[in-house]
């Protein structure tokens, strides 16, 4: 089965030659990277900016401090504990808590509350987000409450939620993230618009040249087909005009060399002379 005739370029394109491609292409890789740079950035000066603020707090078992052993076991539940409450804050219950809490000045639906442990220790990080950063430090700093009032409920009072650090008011939204997203968006360009670079060259120039066939198949070339091109008409003359008159000088060579050749064959026969039959009386006396 026959191969591709783009199928000899992938194979012969070395690394120079990929290089090459590329740079020959540099202004359409460029712009369509810019293009792509700045349709992200545009993008992500729509979105609405979200603002995340972030309690620490830290979750203590009782434990008799004489005692070492009760110690060591307190802050291993210390560090279980922090795993649990990092669930129990994601729940609806302390949404409602905290919303409770600030006296419906935040909406429930506008409460976005996440929590995570520090890894190894008995201290729990909880972060809430919002468009406003004052509304997202003061539903962080409503968190730690919230645990407490939990925490009574439960009846497990030897539990304590100690808040470490409060929440400030952050200066810079969480997201979008501008320089993160250009970054992004300017390295995919440049990859993305050097592989249509590539392609293009490939199908550019399918078959490599002679002088290249000579020298991967060590054999010469007999013949080339050279490449048609058509005569073009100047440029003050309109495209419909150039085409018909590009017809019209097409008939005219036919009819040339119809005639021309309508003329060659009556001088031939004039130089043969004419096949003339004799007259009928000699016929006759024949």
């Amino acid at each position: 089965m026959p191969r591709p005739a783009n199928s000899y370029a992938l194979d012969y394109l070395s690394i120079p030659d990929l290089y090459q491609a590329v740079w020959r292409h540099r202004v359409f890789v460029i712009l369509m990277t810019f293009a792509l740079v700045g349709a992200v950035w545009v993008l992500t000066a729509r979105q609405q900016k979200v603002y995340t603020a972030s309690t620490l707090v830290r979750i203590v078992q009782s434990a008799d401090a004489n005692n070492p052993s009760d110690v060591i076991q307190g802050l291993d539940a210390g560090q279980r504990l922090a795993q649990t409450y990092a669930r129990i804050a994601r729940t609806k219950t302390i949404r409602n808590e905290i919303y409770n809490q600030l006296q419906g000045r935040v909406g429930l639906n506008r409460i976005d509350i996440s929590a995570s442990p520090v890894q190894d220790l008995e201290l729990l990080t909880i972060s809430a987000k919002h468009r406003s950063p004052g509304v997202a430090a003061e539903v962080a700093n409503a968190a730690p409450n919230a645990l407490s009032s939990f925490v009574k409920r439960s009846s497990t009072p030897h539990e304590q939620i100690i808040v470490v650090e409060r929440a400030s008011v952050p200066d810079t939204p969480s997201a979008p993230r501008l320089k993160l997203n250009l970054a992004l968006a300017l390295v995919l360009g440049l990859v993305l618009n050097s592989l249509l670079a590539l392609v293009a060259e490939i199908f550019q120039d399918p078959l490599p040249s002679p002088n290249e066939l000579e020298g991967l198949l060590g054999q010469p070339v007999l013949a080339t087909v050279p490449k048609l091109e058509f005569a073009q008409q100047k440029a003050s003359v309109p495209a419909r005009r150039g085409k018909s008159a590009g017809k019209r000088g097409v008939e005219r060579e036919l009819a040339g060399a119809a005639s021309r050749l309508g003329r060659q064959r009556q001088e031939r026969e004039t130089r043969s002379g004419p096949d003339v039959p004799p007259p009928a009386s000699e016929t006759a006396r024949r």
